[in-house]
């Protein structure tokens, strides 16, 4: 496992890139709640994450997976399998 701590802004942030398996990833906003989507991300078609609490996300092979705030930057913790 790895761990990858990420600093999410107001700008598309890549958090995983295309692998060819699949995988599930655990994400956890320490600060505020962040929206994560595919490369068209906004806050407002991003599937929203709420603060301190874990999520798990199953992606399957040769996707990408990207994260956004709507202010300033935050902490995004992400576990994964891929090294």
């Amino acid at each position: 496992m790895k761990t990858t701590t990420y600093t999410i802004a107001q700008t598309a942030v890549q958090i995983r890139v295309a692998q060819p398996e699949p995988e599930t990833i655990y994400l956890d906003p320490t600060a505020q709640d962040i929206y994560i989507g595919g490369s068209d991300l906004t806050v407002d078609n991003g599937i929203k994450l709420t603060k301190s609490l874990i999520t798990p996300i199953f992606i399957r092979g040769g996707q990408e997976l990207y994260a956004i705030t709507k202010t300033n930057s935050h902490p995004l913790i992400v576990l994964s399998e891929s090294p």
